[in-house]
């Protein structure tokens, strides 16, 4: 790894389908990605289940067409926190 000017990370892939970012960017092994390419840099980003939206007592409520794996509980923390942390607004003085 290599790292650049401005903060900016050079790496290098280093076998077929196996980056060496990939634990950085949390892809795992044979999960779905999606990849595009946007002026010359490649993208890449867990793809989105497909779900199927119904009402369930009055709720709407997304169900996944496929299985899917059941989260554990650490997953579910790190999720819960990952989002205050990017939907947190500057720190109020009380």
């Amino acid at each position: 790894m290599i790292e650049l000017h401005g903060g900016d990370v050079f790496e290098q892939i280093d076998a077929p389908s196996n980056i060496s970012m990939r634990e950085r960017a949390q892809l795992s092994p044979g999960l779905p990605i999606e990849v595009r390419v946007i002026d010359g840099r490649v993208e890449l980003e867990p793809a989105c289940a497909r779900v199927k939206v119904e009402k369930r007592g009055g709720v709407w409520v997304a169900s996944p067409v496929e299985s899917m794996p059941t989260l554990t509980q650490d997953q579910v923390d790190a999720a819960v926190d990952a989002i205050r942390v990017q939907t947190a607004g500057p720190a109020r003085d009380e």
